[in-house]
């Protein structure tokens, strides 16, 4: 059964509830398609391209020095820093270890994952913005434009290329927002555990990638990190369907079809029925996201 089939069972089966928990599940859903999951490889590749950067960036270093040393710079600022560091060394320490990842070592890893994109995707933008109104050739893109239709490349930028850092800038602040809102949780750290080839793949992509933005295009650092996680995002999924197809099958099978237990260390609602599932009954996970009760699962299966 393909997971547009369970979807349409959710779906018709929701209806015997009402039309309150059927918009509750299309909310789900949507948030679902729009709300980032990361993977272990997808964070350990962030995380090495962040400290490549900060390594080779004098212009980061610089500027994050300048940041910490401010007089009047709040003690709190300090301890999310460590949280933000805690996050980046557990987002390495993970992918080498089977450990089961507790609740506080997925929320700082999400706190490092969703500040680093914001901020640094927010940053790149606008150095984009700042290049662009003031020497539209500067940028490496656009420099590939002038080679090809050197007269048209000024009117290019104005008219298509300003869109794509603004767009950047409202999808940064969106992750921003549906973290503080609680929108992104724990739950969107993936527990799969990453292969050895996938972490030797993901480290020779890394490493390529930034050595090209870096010392060949001469990239701002925003910019290198950006384009880094934006591969590192791309290739995670890829990775574990090439080098391990096996165990990515067997994951989705779980995930899309059975609805696989888990442990509840806490109530949880069914996301059809609207019932409160309490800890000792075991809630049950479909399609990665959608939390149901015992007996509407079983429904659920029934209907295959």
């Amino acid at each position: 059964m393909n997971l547009f089939r369970i979807s349409c069972l959710e779906f018709r089966f929701s209806r015997r509830y009402g039309i309150i928990y059927t918009m509750r599940l299309l909310r789900d859903r949507i948030k679902g398609f729009f709300l980032p999951t990361f993977s272990e490889l997808s964070l350990f590749m962030t995380s090495l391209s962040f400290i490549l950067v900060l390594f080779f960036s004098q212009s980061m270093r610089s500027g994050l020095f300048k940041f910490l040393t401010v007089p009047c710079r709040d003690t709190r600022i300090f301890a999310l820093l460590v949280f933000f560091g805690a996050g980046l060394a557990l987002s390495i320490f993970h992918v080498f270890t089977d450990r089961q990842k507790s609740k506080v070592e997925k929320y700082a890893m999400l706190f490092f994952a969703v500040l680093a994109n914001a901020i640094c995707g927010i940053l790149a933008s606008l150095h984009i913005l700042g290049i662009s109104t003031k020497d539209p050739d500067a940028f490496f893109i656009l420099r590939v434009w002038d080679v090809l239709d050197p007269e048209d490349a000024p009117s290019v930028v104005s008219r298509i290329y300003l869109i794509l850092p603004i767009w950047n800038i409202i999808n940064c602040v969106l992750l921003l927002v549906s973290f503080r809102l609680g929108w992104i949780t724990d739950k969107n750290i993936s527990d799969e555990q990453t292969g050895r080839l996938e972490i030797l793949a993901g480290s020779l992509i890394t490493a390529a990638i930034f050595v090209v933005c870096q010392f060949v295009f001469k990239l701002y650092w925003a910019i290198t990190f950006s384009i880094c996680v934006i591969y590192a995002t791309s290739f995670s999924d890829a990775f574990g369907s090439i080098f391990y197809p096996e165990r990515r099958q067997a994951a989705l099978v779980n995930l899309g079809e059975q609805g696989t237990p888990r442990p509840a260390d806490k109530s949880e609602t069914c996301g059809l029925c609207g019932r409160q599932i309490p800890p000792p009954e075991t809630p049950y996970v479909i399609n990665r996201r959608l939390i149901v009760c015992k007996q509407c699962n079983d429904n659920i299966q029934s209907q295959k």
